[in-house]
């Protein structure tokens, strides 16, 4: 995948865990969709209130997924 950037520099390649708008520049898809797609895999992440997508686990699905 094509190296993303993250607020001071850090590529979202290193990031663990995707913020929403993190998850949804990297993949180009809606929030809804990805949340979706994160339960279906066990890729959600609840730490308190925020919600956030495994990325190793979702990118797992999408290298296996595209055509």
């Amino acid at each position: 995948m094509r190296e993303l950037k993250v607020n001071e520099g850090i590529s979202l390649n290193e990031v663990v865990c995707l913020r929403p708008c993190d998850a949804i520049n990297r993949y180009r898809l809606g929030a809804t969709t990805l949340f979706e797609i994160g339960e279906q895999i066990g890729a959600v992440v609840i730490i308190g209130k925020r919600k956030l997508l495994y990325r190793p686990k979702m990118d797992e699905y999408f290298s296996k997924n595209a055509q």
